[in-house]
């Protein structure tokens, strides 16, 4: 396994400040590397692989990291079908299918067509409980993005709300955001559906931000504003830039949720991780040290994270939400593999990264107690 060397991680840090060239250079680089370091030989899985749907008019996907798309209690699993290829662009005139699939039986058992996705998070399609998941869609005529949730006891529509679900918290009540903004400002994350916004949309940020919806009442409410989030250890140079919200996360008690705050100053992005409580909206900054990545919640009081710690190391750290302790842990025993995609039941955490020099990726089971492989 070819990780990157300490001096190639400080190098790509000192071109972030330089985007367009860090881009070609990246690029140019990857390129190298993958002609030294590349492999020969075919690699075999030492486990037995098997489709569960053996359509080849589709190729389909699951959605983001942060979302388990199997019910354990039926063995159905949800899933993103399209018949358009995933390497292009993702274009709203060319819908997807979110589906379900049977394990057991290796067949489709429905599905529906939407026009609110993306490749990098589907149409957030997640389960609710063991009858009821929701996905995101576009109401043409309403000209808005809408969450449905669908019944797996008759697979019709139990309910339509007029915001779209970014996470949720079982079926008591969800979290959205603005896919609009983000479409503008990092339009992989967004949906296309109503274009770009222009500046002046994007600096009115009285009225966007983070809203909650009850799931039972349908009640929405903006529970925290970007203008809110802005003055939260205002920066002087807040003012010149545009602002987004992603990557929401609800803690398994459904008391608190992180969030990244965004933004793009001179073409470099910079980041803040922060914690807020559900019920009022109150806020911490969990880290700022202008890049934060993929999290996840460990248990209600615990994050694991790759992000910058306050002594400009990027690596793994955990987070106390309550008294903001950090400390970095080495679970590549000194070698360095970047960023991945934590996911935990608590005790072990699984692990992904992007290509390494040979453009291979790899994938690890962590004892978190242990620390060890």
């Amino acid at each position: 396994m070819q990780a990157y060397s300490q001096r190639e991680r400080l190098l790509s840090r000192y071109l972030s400040y330089i985007p367009f060239i860090k881009k070609l250079a990246k690029y140019a680089y990857m390129v190298l590397m993958y002609q030294f370091y590349r492999k020969k030989d075919k690699f075999l899985s030492d486990y037995e692989i098997n489709r569960v749907y053996n359509d080849y008019n589709f190729e389909s996907f699951g959605g983001y990291y942060d979302k388990n798309p199997q019910n354990n209690n039926n063995g159905l699993v949800l899933c993103h079908l399209s018949n358009h290829s995933t390497s292009r662009t993702p274009n709203s005139r060319y819908p997807i299918y979110v589906s379900v699939i049977d394990l057991d039986n290796h067949c489709l058992r429905w599905k529906k067509t939407t026009k609110a996705f993306n490749w990098q998070q589907g149409a957030r399609l997640q389960w609710l409980d063991n009858s009821l998941f929701a996905y995101n869609d576009f109401d043409e005529h309403k000209m808005l993005f809408i969450t449905k949730v669908i019944d797996i006891n008759n697979f019709k529509e139990a309910n339509i709300y007029n915001k779209p679900i970014q996470d949720s918290f079982g079926n008591k009540y969800f979290l959205s955001l603005n896919y609009q903004r983000l479409y503008t400002l990092r339009p992989e994350y967004g949906y296309d559906n109503l274009g770009s916004m222009t500046n002046n949309d994007l600096n009115e940020i009285d009225d966007d931000g983070i809203w909650k919806v009850d799931f039972k009442t349908g009640k929405e409410q903006l529970l925290i504003s970007l203008k809110k989030i802005i003055e939260l250890q205002y920066k002087s140079w807040y003012s010149k830039v545009h602002h987004k919200v992603n990557h929401i996360m609800i803690s398994p008690d459904g008391s608190h949720f992180i969030f990244i705050h965004r933004c793009f100053r001179k073409g470099r992005r910079i980041d803040r991780l922060i914690c807020a409580d559900s019920e009022s909206g109150d806020m911490k900054v969990l880290s700022d040290n202008e890049m934060v990545s993929h999290c996840c919640w460990l248990d209600n009081r615990e994050i694991l994270g790759f992000l910058r710690g306050d002594n400009k190391v990027d690596g793994y750290w955990l987070i106390d939400i309550n008294s903001n302790e950090k400390h970095i842990i080495d679970l590549f025993n000194n070698d360095f593999y970047g960023d991945g995609h934590p996911t935990t039941d608590g005790k072990r955490v699984i692990i992904d990264c992007y290509p390494d020099k040979a453009r291979i990726q790899h994938l690890w089971c962590f004892d978190l107690d242990k620390k060890v492989n």
